[in-house]
């Protein structure tokens, strides 16, 4: 009797350990394999799938790499932020996928096929189970269907134009205060150099307070934007973990670090909405701003908004934006540092038509010259939208896939197609 009992019990582990096997195997190597076979059906080239780590490895290698030597003062950067992209480009053209983990991505760069994929949101969808994406991101950034329409129809009316104008003067005014930081710490100095990361980086965030939450900066924004630092560091140190499975559940010091930190910044929003939703149930008036929408919803019990649904939503745009703020401005700062004869050209314009008044958004919207300057600098941005990378989960029907808008200098701009002869010379 107890020799069956043990045969039936070694019987069960065994059938277990094989069907994990399986579950692995089918994961880490013949899924991504039939992938691969499929991609290369439709025309797409890359490498071959190296199990587990994919590509990840020689993107790691090449960028250390090329970010090993110092870089001459230049604005053509897609080398050395995206090298293996590039790479992959020159070796395999316009349709390649490089794999990350078990996952390929694929390089759209044909604007009519971009436009087709963004505008079926239903059949491309976003990644599901994203740990990290929620944490750098969540929100509307990550959500989906019902979910996504419903929060995107409730803050819309914080981004009309109405709303925009009434930022100016918060805008201006922390812009101004930044200004007159610096020209005191140049009054005993014929120049300096300032680390603009530094610089901006809190200065977008006083202005993302301000319009996000409607607010001056407290402690609970300055300690926000301290973990968020934190956050990304121990993101960057992440990356190689996350191609495991389970690995948001594994007990290492980066990852216990990054749920500590997630969670803290969850408990220092809740501060500040609730704090606000108490302001408007004893006769605060609507800000406009995104966080006064999400609350209004959110008191609205038809809406189905819930507390953590506003928490989620101010947390994400006051990260997201204030990165995807921060760095074209930082970009705009050093291509104008590169090429004085433009800045001396905005700097006439914009005293020609404001003086010594603080700028408003009647003069704003006379200037010419930083705007052709700001299309200039940003010119590949109508390009960049066709330079998406697309993460393929399945490449059978239904298809998921995973949106990532390149830097800048989407590929786009190193393609003949997507512009004229004297693309290059265009720029300031």
């Amino acid at each position: 009797m107890d020799a069956t009992i043990a045969s039936i019990v070694i019987s069960v582990i065994a059938l277990v350990i094989f069907k994990y096997t399986i579950k692995q195997a089918n994961k880490y190597w013949f899924r991504p394999k039939k992938m691969e076979k499929r991609l290369r059906e439709i025309g797409f080239k890359g490498n071959p799938y190296r199990i587990i780590f994919g590509d990840s490895k020689d993107v790691d290698r090449m960028r250390a790499q090329v970010t090993s030597k110092p870089m001459e003062l230049s604005d053509d950067i897609v080398f050395r932020v995206l090298p293996f992209h590039l790479h992959l480009l020159q070796k395999y053209g316009k349709k390649y996928f490089i794999w990350f983990g078990t996952k390929p991505r694929l390089s759209i760069l044909d604007p009519v096929l971009v436009k087709d994929i963004l505008s079926r949101p239903n059949e491309f969808r976003k990644p599901g189970n994203d740990q990290m994406g929620t944490v750098l991101a969540g929100g509307l950034f990550m959500s989906e269907g019902t979910t996504w329409t419903k929060h995107k129809k409730i803050l819309n009316p914080s981004f009309h134009m109405d709303k925009i104008k009434n930022m100016v003067p918060s805008i201006v005014e922390s812009c101004l205060e930044k200004i007159e930081k610096w020209n005191l710490s140049l009054a005993s100095k014929e120049s300096m150099e300032v680390d603009m990361v530094q610089e901006i980086d809190p200065l977008i965030g006083d202005i993302m307070c301000k319009t996000v939450v409607a607010g001056p900066i407290s402690e609970e924004s300055k300690r926000m934007y301290q973990l968020r630092n934190t956050v990304n560091q121990q993101a960057a140190k992440l990356s190689k973990l996350m191609f495991f499975p389970g690995w948001w559940s594994l007990p290492t010091r980066e990852v216990k670090t990054m749920k500590a930190t997630h969670e803290e910044i969850q408990i220092l929003v809740k501060k500040v909405v609730t704090r606000r939703l108490e302001e408007m149930k004893n006769g605060a008036s609507n800000r406009g701003d995104i966080l006064s929408s999400m609350l209004e919803a959110f008191q609205d019990k038809a809406s189905g908004v819930s507390l953590d649904d506003v928490i989620e939503e101010c947390r994400s745009f006051t990260f997201i934006g204030q990165e995807s703020t921060a760095r074209p401005l930082i970009w705009m700062l050093y291509v104008l540092a590169r090429y004085p004869e433009w800045q001396e050209r905005a700097r006439e314009e914009v005293l020609q038509i404001f003086g010594d008044q603080k700028p408003n958004v009647e003069g704003l919207n006379q200037l010419k010259i930083v705007h052709e300057i700001i299309l200039m600098i940003s010119d590949y941005n109508d390009y960049v939208r066709s330079s998406e990378i697309i993460s393929a989960n399945w490449c059978y029907s239904p298809i998921y896939f995973q949106r990532y808008k390149v830097g800048r200098y989407g590929f786009t701009g190193l393609d003949p197609d997507h512009h004229t002869d004297n693309f290059n010379e265009s720029r300031p």
